[in-house]
């Protein structure tokens, strides 16, 4: 198949109502579907995007969306909590467009036989998705070349090899934030940017992907711990900072906090930057002077696992 156009769905984390009542969700930059879709430009495809969690529409108000848009492969986001969006999303376009689907996140990521099993996706990633998902397009009619997915083949379900290459941050480029409506993640008071003031313009950021340690209750949702250089995380900030006035950041990272003696080398660019932020630490990692430290660079908001 030739793949040209690729829409990308996040769906929205939808709550049980009370009172008839729609509870809104917190809205953040969705900072994994917008690397991918960096990839695939700089790859050479056409790409939009569907934010349902930031337009804050249910999978069936989600359905009318999608038929604005005209695509060749759809990929679909999605945690556990969006496995409904997921099924009724697929099948419907299989039924209306009859184009591949794709899953990626943590759904497809541990429960990959599951999401075969029961909705009409035709394709999981288990892991990141940009290296392997420029791989499935571009080997579609022999997926069992691809590294880290899993898929249907004549009614069974086939799980190729692990992963074995991982994205480096300092490489990525900024995402294109004109298929967002930037505002809304600005804007938006959500429950961790905005600690200081809920009316100021804040974001959520992500510097790192996994996590150095291996806690039992956590999904160690990366196989391979990385986080962007001081320097390239500063140039990342300047840049988001001065494009969107931004006057507070929070950092999404599951450790941002993982390194003495990287923040040590970031300090004096966080503290240059002169915006508030929050962050996650381990108890173990910090002591009084490096808290003395941190405080000195703005830091307003620290979460412990």
């Amino acid at each position: 198949m030739n793949f040209k156009k690729i829409l990308l769905i996040q769906p929205m984390h939808e709550k049980k109502e009370k009172k008839k009542e729609r509870k809104k969700t917190s809205i953040s930059f969705p900072w994994g579907v917008a690397t991918l879709a960096s990839f695939y430009q700089e790859a050479g495809y056409d790409v939009k995007i569907l934010d349902g969690q930031a337009m804050q529409l249910t999978k069936e108000e989600l359905l009318p969306e999608i038929d604005k848009f005209d695509f060749d492969l759809a990929g679909i986001t999605s945690f556990s909590t969006q496995y409904p969006s997921v099924k009724l999303l697929s099948k419907y376009i299989k039924k209306n467009r009859n184009v591949p689907v794709v899953v990626g996140g943590p759904l497809a990521t541990y429960q990959a036989a599951m999401v075969l099993k029961t909705t009409d996706a035709d394709v999981c990633v288990v892991g990141e998705g940009e290296i392997a998902g420029i791989e499935i397009l571009k080997s579609w009619k022999n997926l069992a070349m691809v590294k880290g997915i899993a898929f249907r083949q004549n009614g069974e379900i086939v799980s190729t090899s692990s992963q074995d290459r991982f994205v480096d941050l300092d490489r990525l480029p900024l995402p294109d934030f004109s298929l967002f409506d930037m505002e809304k993640y600005i804007r938006h008071k959500n429950k961790f940017a905005g600690t200081t003031n809920s009316g100021i313009r804040a974001m959520t950021v992500i510097t790192s992907r996994g996590c150095p340690y291996r806690c039992h209750f956590c999904s160690k949702s990366c196989l391979s711990f990385r986080s962007m250089s001081p320097n390239n995380l500063y140039k990342m900030i300047a840049a988001l900072k001065n494009q969107f006035k931004l006057e507070e950041i929070y950092f999404g990272d599951e450790l941002f906090l993982s390194s003495k003696s990287k923040f040590k080398e970031l300090a004096p660019r966080l503290s240059a930057l002169n915006l508030p932020w929050a962050g996650q630490a381990r108890v173990n990692l910090v002591d009084k002077d490096f808290l003395d430290l941190i405080k000195t660079t703005n830091c307003v908001g620290m979460g412990y696992g």
